[in-house]
């Protein structure tokens, strides 16, 4: 019965007989007949590996070269497109693949779907999480796994091994592909906790700058490599390797795509609140429609003479309170010739003002310490947003439970315009704001929060209903 192995498909598909192959790269044919075989074993590492993936890639064989990319499409290794090098790496893979079960760099894997890229997955994270660090971690998302599919439980222990690695001091560095085909904004805001991280370098690439896409690695330097791939219309093959060859190779290929990516989220210190203000001056335009995120109401959204009480009573400098003063200004002269949408989570300002003193992260960050305002303190506030009206032609206030509303970046603040800027911050947990202007990617997360605000109920968009709940909340 004759044995099928990938080198053997590859050699029929293409007409190459053993002697042809055998006198391009200089061997003798029982070379080629045993590897054919699968008799002996090609590995990466193989002198033979190299040579064979060269000749059917060559020019020579140019004629037959869409045959070739239609087969490894058909078996997840789809070339099509890819730079040269990228070929090599992939054909190598294919016709190397019969080592699957018994080679000692082969860990687990192959498996197909999303059930053995999450086996895989956690398998991945035990090495870094188990080993001495700090590790140089690189995550490579070319989309072989589509997120909108995966399962939530999924996510979050992916999310808890990433925020694990990076609480031990590991760098991580993500690039994820942008493209209007594969939408990654679309799970993004689940993942934002990690992204805030200062320890996490976000990057991404396009699909003009990938050349290839369907695929993903991850690397530990040194210790493990996970790749993924996904063919056209079939589910993700993924595998995991130990062996520091191997994983030195992937850490190159994931290296490349990194060097080719750029910053997809900026960062800017919370210490300095003019740092938000001078994106916004710059960023946000008069007519488009701005969203603007708050648990509750900051320290910028404050009249000034109950401000400088608050930063007075806190133990401020004048220094401090010159700038605080100067952001809250500039932020009102935004605000003014902004249309913007303002979310305020129901239930934390609820709770907030039932307390004896509440706490404001955001000056808490610029003064070094932990800054309060009273009760008293925090009404007035309330009373301000109250005065200034709920409800006109270029603002619009609710209030809604975050939870209710399945909002994902419910711990964090956000400003989102379409076509110019998304920035986000958890003052309470991160010392700095991380901003993108990448338009793919704040569209998606613009057209996230309008499909948010489509779902909040009627009644809470109704003016006189906001001011009903913001009479309750200052007769707690």
């Amino acid at each position: 019965m004759k044995i099928h192995t990938p080198m053997s498909r590859i050699m029929d598909i293409l007409d190459v007989t053993g002697k042809e192959l055998a006198l391009e790269i200089g061997v003798d044919t029982t070379v080629i007949s045993r590897i054919k075989s699968g008799e002996r074993k090609l590995s990466l590492r193989s002198k033979y590996t190299a040579p064979i993936v060269t000749y059917l890639l060559s020019d020579e064989l140019a004629d037959r070269r869409l045959i070739l990319e239609e087969h490894l499409r058909a078996a997840g290794f789809d070339i099509e497109g890819m730079s040269y090098d990228d070929a090599v790496l992939t054909l190598s893979r294919y016709i190397t693949q019969d080592e699957v079960e018994s080679a000692r760099n082969m860990q687990i894997g192959p498996f197909l779907g999303n059930e053995g890229y999450g086996l895989c997955l956690s398998e991945f994270w035990k090495i870094p999480l188990k080993t001495a660090g700090p590790h140089k971690i690189t995550v490579i998302d070319l989309g072989d796994i589509i997120w909108s599919e995966v399962e939530e439980q999924f996510i979050e222990e992916s999310l808890d091994n990433i925020k694990a690695s990076l609480a031990r001091g590991d760098k991580i560095t993500i690039v994820d592909l942008v493209s209007k085909d594969y939408r990654t904004y679309e799970t993004l805001f689940r993942w934002m906790p990690i992204y805030l991280n200062e320890a996490l370098d976000s990057r991404y690439i396009t699909s003009s700058d990938a050349k290839v896409y369907n695929m993903s690695f991850h690397t530990v330097k040194g210790k493990v490599a996970l790749t993924g791939f996904r063919g056209n219309n079939t589910s993700n093959i993924t595998s995991l390797y130990t062996d520091k060859d191997v994983v030195d190779v992937y850490a190159n290929v994931a290296k490349s795509y990194v060097d080719r990516s750029q910053t997809l989220m900026y960062r800017t210190s919370l210490k300095n609140p003019l740092e938000m203000i001078r994106l916004m001056e710059e960023y946000i335009r008069t007519e488009p429609l701005t969203y603007m995120i708050n648990s509750i109401p900051s320290f910028l959204n404050t009249p000034e003479d109950l401000l400088i009480d608050i930063l007075q009573s806190n133990g401020a400098g004048q220094e401090t309170i010159d700038l605080c003063v100067d952001a809250r200004q500039r932020r009102v002269h935004v605000r003014e010739r902004c249309n913007y949408r303002q979310l305020y989570d129901m239930k934390t300002m609820f709770a907030a003002v039932k307390q004896a003193r509440v706490r404001e992260d955001e000056l808490s960050r610029i003064l070094g310490k932990d800054v309060y305002l009273t009760k008293e303190q925090f009404k007035k506030q309330l009373r301000y947003i109250k005065e200034r009206g709920v409800k006109n032609n270029h603002y619009h206030l609710v209030l809604a439970s975050f939870d209710d509303i399945h909002l994902s970046i419910r711990d964090s603040s956000s400003v989102v315009q379409d076509d110019a800027i998304a920035i986000t911050w958890n003052a309470e947990l991160y010392s700095t704001r991380i901003h993108c202007t990448e338009l793919t990617f704040v569209g998606g997360f613009f057209s996230y929060l309008d499909s948010i605000w489509d779902g909040i109920s009627p009644i809470r968009k109704d003016e006189a209903w906001m001011e009903k709940q913001l009479d309750l909340l200052l007769e707690q």
